[in-house]
């Protein structure tokens, strides 16, 4: 059992009955001591608790640095003199030291009446105890956003005495999501999420990292990094062959939408790769981790040479992972390589990877709203066990728990994350990193706490989360989150498209709204008011869905409506005329078709002939930016298409993705309200995303208006 708490050892009665004032009426009644001798591991965890308890109280501690050694700590009791911290001596000691008896993460907070002490067995360690002496007084952040921030303002700070000694069970618990700043960084150190995942490696800054106790971890979609555009572009030779064809690429473009691969058989190729990653990690040694990970995409190369080199797509990218992870390990020996087990390279291969090779297995495609043990996920399940079993220790699972459901919509997963990660415990997974962040601030405090400890209960931290962030609404919100769980068990699959969240939020709506009114009712004025109002606007995306998805038989469109289009040729009567399309990946057919329209003669059509991704492109211009607008699809899912993406991207703001279906053959129509511009332009692209993976789409009535006044 790699997790061990004890609290309240038998250290004498004063130790239950007494405690340590931090702060008395808005003054220091402590002082932290760091070692004089030691390295900066202490001072940043004094500064760290000196930092929190100046915003609590007003009230800056001092740091003293003294001569003492372990020896000393262990001899010193209440009542004794701390030399060379004169005049400070009325002051009582926080002690803030390593040991070299714990693990490098584990930590042992001591509080007794005369001293605290903060032991750990790194950096980190000491950061972990000094987060758990803080959560003891109150501070809480479930979210990177500061509404979901507690810190208690008070004049007087006091802890009850205790013992507690911790370390987490998961050797990685990471994050990867494309935000960097201090707040994604405090929230993530406080909760013990130890490694901030991005990708390509670069995107970081280590400092601020530093600073609350994460380091940077890089895996994810790489080749692009290390065999850049203009390289492909004078090496044709080292381009994919794909259809019988050498894919050329264009010298100039953005990095990031190379989304095939490389000719991985060529010898030339693969010594430039390997070159690149060992000058990148000469010139980077605080990196620990490297990534080796294909692009984010298809197109395998399919010429004779790469057959030879490894019978399936899993044989050929682990055998070039194996070779340049032994010629890492020849000049790094402590940096890891990592890559991921995602298709079409998710099976084991028969190459034997070396010992300095991680892998994260990918759940992609999984279904969130039940366990991996489901039989449903079956496929999945038997992945994770088989690339357990091959490297014990070494795998770690990359969840796609906020892409597989309904990205930015409120998704329950807490009892399907607590099974989950027990099973994940029972394999000895080094870890877990869910992509993005859950849109739920209860998820997300539950994440950290899970991923430290499997073994907790969820209900019992659900309680601990309403209590601490809504006061007096907390047993409303605690009948909400529940009610959302329940419903989930009850609905059973992933909230991935418009018709799966409104057939989940209906037998629903009426009671979550009522205990969301009743929470705002109870919830006392301040940041819990503003929390209940943050989720009651949740939950509103899921209970607009009801007006937002519709059968175009209850359609809310006209045709006054219509004559207002800002879409110049929204409707393609006009065939091809300021209508366009491409394709990134996959085979499909773009037509104009006559006589099959919901409204007029004619639509748009995307037939898939191989899975990929495929749109249509209309633009809108001459927008109003004082104005907000509306915009409407009708969509109809035809021959097995399972849905349709919509995206849109409003002038100078982020684009914006919803799927649209299963229509099951009948036309819908999408209605999205009080879109934002920040720039003149507005750019829709009806769209086929890897789904479907079949089938035809049709796509008609698309019409942009700005909003009544």
């Amino acid at each position: 059992m790699r997790h061990l708490l004890l609290v309240g050892l038998s250290m004498g009665a004063m130790l239950h009955a007494a405690s340590f004032s931090l702060v008395q009426e808005g003054k220091p009644a402590s002082a932290i001591v760091v070692n004089r001798w030691s390295d900066q591991m202490e001072a940043l965890a004094a500064v760290q608790l000196r930092d929190y308890v100046l915003r609590m109280t007003g009230a800056e501690l001092p740091i003293l640095t003294m001569a003492y050694d372990h020896q000393f700590l262990a001899t010193w009791k209440p009542g004794d003199t701390l030399p060379e911290v004169a005049p400070y001596g009325e002051l009582r000691p926080i002690f803030v030291t390593w040991d070299t008896a714990l693990a490098e993460e584990e930590y042992r907070l001591t509080v007794m009446s005369e001293c605290i002490r903060i032991r750990g067995g790194s950096a980190y360690g000491l950061l972990y105890g000094v987060d758990e002496l803080l959560e003891r007084l109150g501070v809480c952040l479930a979210r990177p956003e500061r509404l979901w921030w507690n810190l208690p303002h008070v004049q007087t700070l006091a802890l009850p005495t205790c013992e507690v000694t911790s370390k987490p069970f998961f050797r990685i618990r990471g994050v990867h999501h494309h935000q960097s700043d201090h707040s994604l960084f405090a929230w993530m150190g406080f909760n013990r999420l130890n490694y901030h995942l991005q990708n390509p490696p670069g995107w970081y800054d280590t400092g601020m990292m530093a600073y609350d106790g994460v380091r940077p971890f890089f895996i994810s979609h790489s080749w692009h990094f290390w065999v850049p555009r203009k390289v492909l572009h004078d090496h044709l030779d080292w381009n994919p062959v794909i259809n019988g064809e050498r894919k050329a690429i264009e010298a100039e473009g953005d990095e990031d939408l190379i989304h095939y691969q490389l000719c991985i058989s060529n010898p030339e190729l693969r010594k430039y790769f390997i070159d690149r990653v060992l000058e990148y990690l000469k010139n980077n040694p605080q990196m620990p981790i490297v990534p080796l990970e294909t692009n984010d995409g298809h197109g395998y190369c399919e010429c004779e040479a790469c057959r030879a080199y490894g019978a399936t797509a899993s044989d050929q990218f682990f055998r070039f992972v194996a070779e340049a992870a032994t010629e890492i390990q020849k000049h790094f020996p402590k940096v890891t390589v990592l890559c991921l087990s995602y298709p079409p390279h998710d099976e084991m291969p028969n190459v034997e990877l070396p010992s300095n090779v991680g892998v994260g297995v990918v759940n992609n495609g999984r279904n969130y709203a039940r366990p991996l043990t489901d039989p449903g996920n079956q496929r999945y399940y038997d992945i994770l066990v088989k690339w357990a079993t091959a490297l014990p220790g070494r795998v770690y699972i990359y969840e796609l728990w906020a892409k597989e459901m309904f990205e930015g919509y409120p998704h329950p997963f807490a009892a399907v994350y607590a099974e989950d990660i027990k099973l994940y415990q029972k394999l000895q997974l080094a870890g877990l990193c869910p992509e993005g962040l859950h849109p739920s601030p209860f998820q997300e405090y539950l994440r950290g706490k899970l991923a430290w400890n499997p073994e907790l209960d969820w209900k019992k931290i659900l309680k601990e989360f309403c209590d601490k962030m809504f006061g007096k609404a907390a047993s409303a919100m605690e009948q909400y989150y529940v009610l959302l769980e329940n419903r989930m068990v009850e609905y059973g699959q992933n909230l991935k498209d418009l018709t799966a969240l409104s057939e989940y939020v209906r037998p629903i709506d009426a009671a979550a709204m009522k205990l969301l009114e009743q929470a705002a009712a109870q919830a006392e004025p301040g940041l819990a008011v503003s929390r209940v109002a943050a989720e009651r606007e949740e939950f509103m995306k899921l209970h607009r869905t009801m007006e937002q998805w519709m059968p175009c038989k209850a359609d809310v469109v006209t045709d006054a409506m219509r004559a207002a289009n800002l879409l110049p040729n929204g409707d393609f009567e006009q065939e091809w005329k300021d209508v366009s399309h491409d394709t990134r990946w996959g085979e499909y057919k773009f037509e104009i078709v006559d006589g099959q329209a919901y409204h007029g003669r004619k639509c748009g059509c995307t037939t898939v002939i191989t899975q990929g991704w495929a749109r249509f492109i209309l633009n809108a211009k001459g927008l109003d930016t004082s104005k907000k607008y509306a915009l409407y699809c009708a969509v109809k899912c035809l021959d097995g298409a399972e849905a349709g993406n919509f995206w849109f991207i409003p002038g100078g703001m982020p684009a914006q993705l919803y799927t649209l279906g299963n229509t099951h053959g009948e036309w819908y129509r999408a209605v999205f309200r009080n879109i934002e511009i920040k720039e003149d332009g507005f750019t829709v692209l009806p769209t086929v995303h890897a789904v479907p993976s079949k089938g035809r789409i049709l796509w008609d009535d698309i019409l942009l208006l700005p909003e009544a006044d």
